[in-house]
């Protein structure tokens, strides 16, 4: 470790070929190779996502006793009392934690939202392996 940074260093070696080939098409090394290799990344970096809630989220169509189209929003919090969110690409570090709350654009009398679970994918499909959970569990 040096300073801001953390260094590591490697030499590749190689030795050369004891017998020459006969095929034309391959180049041989004659001497011995030492390479010096030297590594450098930064002991803190700063991680930052281009999420932004957006104002046209796509309305969740909810079906069942009573049938409508209710607007929910997905925002990001930055306490777990999920009183205050963000409002530009919040900086945090490894092992911060996420709050992400779900709430009603519209209020209905009678009607509570719960989240069950909430995920993102790499790409546009739901149904990837490799799935980041924002909300599980409830």
């Amino acid at each position: 470790v040096i300073n801001d940074k953390i260094v590591g260093t490697n030499l590749v070696t190689g030795l050369p070929r004891s017998s020459t080939s006969s095929n034309r098409d391959l180049i041989v090394r004659t001497s011995k190779l030492l390479l010096p290799i030297t590594c450098e990344f930064p002991r803190q970096y700063e991680v930052s996502d281009g999420y932004l809630p957006s104002l046209r989220n796509a309305a969740l169509e909810l079906a069942g006793h009573s049938e409508g189209i209710f607007p929910f929003s997905l925002e990001l919090f930055k306490n777990a009392e999920f009183s205050e969110s963000y409002n530009q690409p919040p900086q945090l570090h490894l092992r911060d934690s996420l709050y992400f709350g779900v709430e009603p654009r519209e209020r209905v009398d009678g009607l509570a939202a719960f989240v069950e679970s909430c995920f993102a994918t790499p790409g546009p499909k739901a149904d990837q392996a490799l799935k980041y959970y924002l909300i599980r569990d409830g």
